[in-house]
C-alpha cells in the first residue's frame, strides 16, 4: 500500500551561515531500514527527517512506498550536506577522556615501537607514521599526537586494529579532536573512555538545541535538557570536575570542554574549533531523536 507524506525543504542557507549555492531542486530516493521494519518504524524515521529539515526551512511532501521514500525539495544546501542531513544517525554521546599526562606514556610507547619496528611492514607501523611524522618534517622533533587533514581518514580506518590495545586500556577508544590552525585543520589524537556505540545516547533527553555566536563572535551550541537529562548532566559534570570531557556526534569528537563546576541548570554551552556551518548541522542532527534504523541515499538528482 502506498502512503503519501508531504515534505518540502526551503533552506535559507546564507542567513544560517552555511556554505551554499543558488537554490536547486533535488529529487532524493531513500532506502529506510534493511527490510522488515514496521510501518511505525518507517513513519517514525520520516518524522525525524522532517524534524531535521525543519531546522533549515518548512517541511513539505514525500512519497513513501514500503521502505522506499522519494523526497523532492528546493534547497541551497550543497549535495554533501544533504547526504549528511538525511543519512547520519545524529547520535550524541558524552565521554570521560584520558588526561594528557596519561597520553604521554602512550606516545612514548608509540615512539619506541616506531623506532624499533620501522623497517618491518605491518599495518600498525602506518599508524605510528601518521601520528608521529618523521623527524625531518618538523625541524628535528616529533609532533606527538597530531594528524593532518590529509591523513585523517586513513588513520580512522586503522582505528579498529587490535594492535592498539597493546598500548591503550581496553575501555579506551581512539579518536581525533579537530583543531583549526589558521586555514588548515589538524586533529589531536585523544583517547576517550568507552566506545560511542556502547554508551547511552543523550538525544532522547534534549528539549532543544540552539546555534548562536558567543561574545567573541564565535559559533557555539546551546543544548537544553529535559528534567531527566538535567539530572543526568549534573551527575556527569559533578563526576568530572577538573577534567576534560568529550562530546561525540556519530563517533566524531565535536568538542572537549573542561568541566570547572557541576552544571545544575540543564544547559550545556559548547564552544570549540568548529565553523558556524558545522554548528548548524550539528544542531539539526542532535536536536532531534537519533535515527535507529539505517537510512541510505539510493539516488540524488540535482536540477
Amino acid at each position: 500500500m502506498k502512503r503519501l507524506i508531504v515534505i518540502s525543504i526551503f533552506v535559507l542557507g546564507t542567513a544560517l551561515g552555511i556554505s551554499c549555492t543558488p537554490s536547486s531542486r533535488y529529487t532524493v530516493t531513500l532506502n529506510i531500514g534493511l527490510g522488515g521494519e514496521s510501518n511505525e518504524e518507517i513513519e517514525r524515521t520520516v518524522a525525524i527527517l522532517k524534524e531535521r529539515v525543519s531546522h533549515f526551512g518548512k517541511p513539505g511532501q514525500a512519497s513513501i512506498e514500503g521502505n522506499k521514500v522519494v523526497l523532492q525539495f528546493t534547497s541551497t544546501l550543497e549535495s554533501t550536506n544533504v547526504y549528511r542531513l538525511l543519512q547520519t544517525p545524529g547520535r550524541l554521546t558524552m565521554h570521560d577522556m584520558y588526561p594528557r599526562f596519561e597520553m604521554e606514556g602512550f606516545n612514548t610507547a608509540l615512539i619506541e615501537y616506531y623506532t624499533r619496528e620501522q623497517d618491518t611492514v605491518k599495518p600498525f607501523d602506518r599508524i605510528s607514521e601518521l601520528i608521529l611524522p618523521p623527524v625531518e618534517e618538523y625541524g628535528g622533533s616529533y609532533i606527538m599526537g597530531y594528524v593532518t587533514e590529509e591523513d585523517k581518514k586513513e588513520l580512522e580506518a586503522l582505528f579498529g586494529l587490535p594492535e592498539w590495545y597493546q598500548y591503550i586500556p581496553r575501555n579506551a577508544c581512539p579518536a581525533l579532536l579537530p583543531i583549526f590552525n589558521g586555514s588548515e585543520s589538524i586533529y589531536e589524537f585523544v583517547l576517550i573512555k568507552g566506545h560511542p556505540d556502547h554508551l547511552p545516547s543523550w538525544n532522547g533527553n534534549i528539549e532543544k538545541v540552539r546555534s548562536r555566536k558567543n561574545k567573541y563572535e564565535l559559533p557555539e551550541l546551546v543544548i537544553i535538557f529535559d528534567k531527566k537529562g538535567t539530572e543526568d548532566f549534573e551527575r556527569f559534570t559533578a563526576d568530572n570536575v577538573g577534567c576534560q570531557v568529550a562530546l561525540v556526534v556519530d563517533g566524531n569528537v565535536f568538542s572537549s570542554p573542561l568541566v570547572t563546576d557541576p552544571i545544575k541548570n540543564g544547559r550545556c554551552n559548547i564552544g570549540g574549533n568548529f565553523t558556524e556551518a558545522e554548528a548548524r548541522m550539528t544542531m539539526a542532527l542532535t536536536g532531534s531523536p537519533e535515527l535507529t534504523v539505517p537510512v541510505s541515499v539510493e539516488s540524488l538528482r540535482r536540477d
